[in-house]
This record gives structure tokens, sequence and C-alpha cells, in this order.
């Protein structure tokens, strides 16, 4: 079976290394709170999913994600991306390093002393790896058909950066305000009786902490 997890990781990896010893910042694109509330709207008033809102924003969960794997992997030394720098420069190169994956957030703390200096937090995973790596891998497995399925695995890497710091807002304009948003979607009532199918948004409600479906319409 091919593994898609492996090509993306070489890609991204690839393009890490490029926009690096170019001396540019790592890039990194958001996903603009209004496309991903119209998604997750009118999934759970409609039942529809925008095949073209999804396809757009599980592209940038998914690449976002495995740039955060890979950040974590360099930064925690788990990886040859400063091999051919000489011993002596490798304090000097992770501070550039630090620099070139900081957020620009001008977060008022820092998670560790390197963090010191910088112009917001810097863009790794101290405690998600786990999770972020199974469901990226989970996502990208996933039946192009299955637009249910699809959404699912995007939900499940969302719900993990959710309240989870910093991460969420390296995903999403508005970070955790805008993912609560969409947990306010179905904790306000929405009808999930539209001819989708009922194992789908069960679980999208497990994703968000929710137990129980409601059956109220918007505006009732």
């Amino acid at each position: 079976m091919h593994d898609k997890f492996i090509d993306l990781y070489y890609v991204e990896y690839e393009q890490l290394q490029n926009e690096w010893y170019s001396g540019e910042k790592q890039t990194w694109e958001l996903i603009r709170r209004d496309r991903l509330l119209k998604l997750f709207y009118r999934y759970a008033k409609f039942g529809v999913i925008d095949e073209d809102l999804l396809v757009d924003i599980e592209f940038a969960v998914q690449e976002n994600t495995m740039r955060l794997i890979i950040n974590t992997t360099i930064w925690y030394g788990n990886d040859d991306f400063f091999e051919d720098i000489d011993e002596s420069d490798i304090e000097e190169n992770l501070e550039r390093f630090a620099r070139f994956i900081e957020d620009g957030s001008q977060a008022s703390f820092g998670r560790n002393i390197m963090e010191c200096g910088l112009a917001g937090l810097m863009r790794y995973s101290d405690g998600y790896q786990s999770f972020l790596a199974k469901y990226l891998q989970d996502s990208l497995n996933a039946s192009s058909e299955n637009l249910h399925g699809r959404l699912e695995h995007v939900s499940k890497i969302l719900n993990v950066i959710h309240g989870s710091g910093g991460i969420a807002r390296w995903y999403v304009e508005g970070g955790d305000y805008t993912l609560s948003e969409i947990e306010e979607f179905f904790v306000k009532g929405i009808s999930f009786w539209h001819g989708f199918e009922r194992e789908y948004h069960q679980r999208i409600l497990s994703d968000f902490g929710l137990k129980s479906m409601h059956t109220r319409v918007f505006g009732e």
C-alpha cells in the first residue's frame, strides 16, 4: 500500500529545507475563519458537506499537522536536519531554528528558555504528537468519495488542537475562539434529520466532546 503519510512528510520536509537554506521564515497558512464555520454550519444544519470547502480545509489541516510533526521532530533532536553543520554551531542554529518556526504572536510567555526574546511561541508540539500523527494518517488514507469520513478525520485533528494553548491559532483564524463557535453549532441545537448517516454526525459530536444530539433548528 502506498504510504501517503511518508509521501507528505518528504514533500513538506523538502519545502522546509528550501525555506531554511534560503533564509526565509517558515511559511504557514491559516484556514480562514469564515470558510471553516461555513463548512460546519452547513453540515450541522442541513447535513450538506461542501466538497470544495472540505478539500481546501482538509489540505490545510493535513499540511499544518505534518509541518508541526516535522518541527517537533527536529526541535527534539530526533532528526539529522543539522547534519551538515559543525557541532560547535548547533546551539546557534537551534536559536535560528527557533526564530524560523516562531509564530509572531507576541506571546508574553514561553515554554522554555529558547523562546525568551522570540516574537511569539515556536510551532512545535510537546504533548500531542502521537494523536496528531495517528489522525493525520487516518485523514490521508480516507476514501476520497467518503465525505462524511473525511470530515470526521478533520474534526478529530481540530478537536486535539482545540483548547491546547497556542496550537489552535496555528490552524485557523481566531484559534480556540473559532473552534468553540463550531462546538456552539451543536450545543445550541441543530436539526440532524436531513438524510445523512446518523453514524457520522454522532462521531462528529463525540469529537467535540458532546454526548448527545440535539434536534432543534437554528431560529426556533
